[in-house]
């Protein structure tokens, strides 16, 4: 019984102190291209938000699974359910950043964009564009002192270029990822409230 209690609390010092790591990492990173918006690129993007949303998730998942006594199995499964949901959860976020729905839930619009965060709407909206409309909208994020006609103007680049579709069809497939990595568990309650909370995430107004 001891044991079993000692390798628990490995486990939770082992996951606490993976996130932790990856947090920084993430923060690092974001940093790091902070004032290279054309640099960032899908994969980087995922990279980050993993890092510094989906980890703490799934770490939270995965502890959670540990304390019920799950099998390595059912552990497996709700850490990578709870990393896809995290994934899903930035993604909306970072979508809200381009919606009047932001005030509702206490951020304005173009928070994001003020700060010089490229998040995955500009990203593909960057990606699919012209090489001048390119240079306009980097320029643009780069300004120290970026105006609301600024930020309305990347705000309806990227609404026209495809980036809130493109992205809310990212947070649902990792949202319907989350839920395939828990259809093998027995049907309950608590498996339903898991699934709803999957598709809440990226389908939330606020």
């Amino acid at each position: 019984m001891q044991t079993a209690f000692e390798n628990k609390d490995y486990d939770f010092l082992s996951t606490l102190s993976t996130v932790v790591r990856s947090m920084s990492e993430g923060e690092l990173l974001a940093l790091q291209l902070s004032d290279q918006p054309l640099n960032f690129t899908e994969e980087i993007y995922y990279k980050i938000i993993f890092a510094k949303t989906a980890s703490l998730i799934a770490a939270a998942c995965k502890t959670s699974a540990i304390v019920s006594n799950g099998e390595p199995a059912v552990i497996e499964a709700i850490t990578e359910y709870g990393r896809n949901v995290g994934m899903s959860f930035q993604i909306k976020d970072d979508i809200f950043d381009y919606s009047e729905n932001s005030q509702i839930i206490g951020k304005p619009v173009g928070n994001d964009i003020c700060e010089g965060k490229v998040t995955l709407p500009l990203i593909y909206a960057l990606k699919i564009a012209t090489e001048q409309e390119k240079k306009e909208i980097a320029e643009l994020i780069r300004k120290q002192d970026i105006s609301e006609t600024d930020i309305k103007q990347i705000i309806e680049f990227t609404t026209k270029q495809g980036g809130i579709e493109y992205a809310m069809e990212k947070g649902r497939k990792f949202s319907q990822e989350a839920i395939k990595h828990i259809n093998f568990l027995p049907d309950s309650d608590a498996k339903e409230s898991l699934i709803n909370f999957a598709n809440y995430v990226i389908e939330r107004e606020k």
